[in-house]
């Protein structure tokens, strides 16, 4: 095995995170589990609706108003109280990326790859995975991810670069999972 050891500060981009959060989460769900996703989205958004017509419904009553005064309006309000819902969901589930990034950005967090496997550590704490423990190692553009359950380790081109050509960086990356793994990558 190789001694070589990649050292570097751990602070990955918002959108680094966006995009490595998207990689693992196809990586979770394929097949059947992709189209559960899709049927869990239409039964969100058609009980979204259905509050939102609810919410109107009730409106219009405290309001003493029939459908059939303003049915336009009715239909509109209804819509608009699901996109108020829909975007407080949306506002909800962005917030932990958003605290993890700012976490991210205001630590020392250091990370450090070699032929044994995966160390974050900071002053504070370690975390070490060994390749044996890494499921699967992703690539989309320029982002590779470690991913071990529904966690990942995100590495771009960005981080990569201050050892050389990252396309060779993540090609020996690539070289200590299959190593350990004794196997090739799909």
């Amino acid at each position: 095995m190789s001694k070589t050891i990649y050292e570097f500060d751990y602070k990955p981009t918002m959108k680094e995170l966006v995009s490595g959060g998207g990689i693992i989460h196809r990586r979770m769900y394929t097949g059947l589990w992709r189209l559960a996703l899709g049927l869990r989205f239409v039964f969100l958004c058609v009980s979204i609706y259905a509050f939102g017509l609810l919410i109107t419904m009730i409106t219009y009553r405290q309001l003493d108003i029939t459908v059939s005064d303003a049915p336009y309006t009715y239909y509109l309000l209804s819509t608009l109280f699901a996109f108020a819902i829909l975007f407080v969901m949306i506002a909800l589930s962005r917030r932990p990326t958003k605290i993890f990034f700012g976490k991210l950005q205001n630590s020392s967090l250091k990370a450090r790859i070699s032929a044994d496997g995966v160390d974050l550590h900071s002053p504070e704490w370690r975390y070490f995975v060994s390749w044996s423990k890494i499921d699967g190692v992703r690539e989309k553009r320029n982002l590779m991810v470690l991913s071990f359950a529904h966690l990942g380790f995100i590495l771009s081109d960005r981080m990569l670069s201050e050892f050389g050509e990252p396309a060779t960086v993540r090609s020996q990356i690539r070289d200590w999972y299959e190593q350990d793994k004794g196997r090739v990558l799909s």
